[in-house]
């Protein structure tokens, strides 16, 4: 009887642990031996399986099967048993309120921060534009402050002191 790889492949972890009856792995074993892609599937899970440690098997008291059948079959849910609580100390616990109120605190901060910078008041408009001064606008108002710089200089030199050169100014009409 020849497999195919999708009826194989679901097996190949039960046949390396060795759940599979005789009838059940010999076919396995032959597809195995003729396909390299479900070989290379069991090797990788060979691979995978040799990262895990074993462990000691669990000893079950007898009779343990029938008394959780008998228990499951009458009805019965179980015993609900919460997991012990940590105790957590006095310090502890005043130090993990006061971090959470805190944090509380600095979301709020900072809701209000958001807000209040989505709803400041920005100019707006429809002539409201970066470039609206051209750069001949620009360069006389450069012009007329240079001018007032030179003027204001030998005023703050003291007497007999060099004067400084007088610069060009910006966009004077030199170099076009």
């Amino acid at each position: 009887m020849i497999m195919k790889c999708e009826a194989v492949k679901p097996l190949v972890a039960g046949y390396l642990d060795n759940e599979l009856s005789e009838s059940q792995a010999a076919p396995v074993r032959q597809h195995l031996l003729d396909c390299a892609g479900c070989r290379n599937e069991m090797q990788s899970q060979t691979a995978q399986k040799s990262w895990f440690v074993p462990t000691e098997p669990i000893a079950v008291p007898d009779g343990f099967a029938t008394r959780v059948s008998r228990r499951a079959f009458a009805g019965d849910k179980g015993l609900l048993v919460p997991a012990p609580r940590q105790e957590v100390q006095r310090g502890e616990a005043r130090i993990l309120q006061f971090v959470i109120q805190m944090t509380a605190v600095a979301a709020v901060v900072l809701l209000i921060l958001a807000l209040g910078m989505k709803f400041n008041a920005h100019p707006e408009g429809s002539e409201l534009r970066a470039d609206s001064s051209d750069l001949r606008e620009a360069l006389e108002v450069m012009e007329r402050l240079n001018r007032e710089e030179q003027f204001q200089l030998p005023q703050d030199n003291p007497p007999g002191a060099s004067q400084p050169e007088a610069t060009q100014p910006v966009g004077s009409g030199v170099g076009k």
